[in-house]
């Protein structure tokens, strides 16, 4: 009901810079793996794979596997591409969790009228949030295999990890943890 014309065209340029915002980002996550692709051909990735979201139920991350076969047409290795999706999305999701744990701290020191046990509570889940993020950061530059420690214990949960299939997704994942360790340490300015 209280939608305005006059609201569309900024949130439209809003929108437009968000999308060219990610797509730089993606961008330069791939050229820190060593893989050239033109800028506007990741923004139209990038849109497809936002269009294709939005019919998933987790509306960030549903069109992900759709980006490592938009990727495989630009002849980037599937775990390349792997890696420079997680690697993206720690990005994208740890800025959102630093801007949101700053500003619960924010709220902490700001807020006079909340009662102190709400101002403490927000004050503990804004460090916490900030520390989850660098201590994700650290696991991912320090710990080899994350992901693989994590499809072992699948492996082992649904008995399928000798199967042929689990191995080759457990190599491929494998490939992808070194690209991302590897960019994570060769190219920290960039991250």
């Amino acid at each position: 009901k209280g939608f305005s014309p006059r609201y569309l065209l900024p949130f439209l340029a809003a929108t437009f810079g968000l999308w060219i915002a990610a797509s730089y980002r993606w961008k330069v996550v791939l050229q820190g793996e060593g893989v050239r692709v033109p800028f506007w051909t990741l923004f139209r990735y990038r849109l497809m794979v936002f269009s294709i979201s939005y019919l998933t139920p987790v509306a960030r991350l549903g069109g992900e596997p759709f980006k490592v076969m938009l990727l495989k047409s630009q002849h980037v290795k599937s775990s390349k591409s792997f890696a420079s999706i997680v690697l993206d999305n720690f990005i994208g999701m740890g800025f959102d969790a630093i801007i949101g744990g700053l500003l619960l701290i924010v709220i902490f020191f700001t807020s006079s009228l909340l009662p102190l046990q709400i101002r403490a509570t927000l004050l503990a889940a804004g460090v916490l949030v900030l520390v989850a993020v660098a201590l994700m950061y650290f696991v991912l530059i320090r710990r080899k295999g994350v992901f693989s420690d994590v499809l072992d214990v699948a492996g082992i949960i649904t008995k399928l990890g000798g199967r042929k299939f689990f191995l080759i997704v457990k190599r491929r994942v494998a490939a992808a943890e070194l690209y991302i360790r590897g960019t994570l340490m060769r190219e920290p300015k960039k991250v």
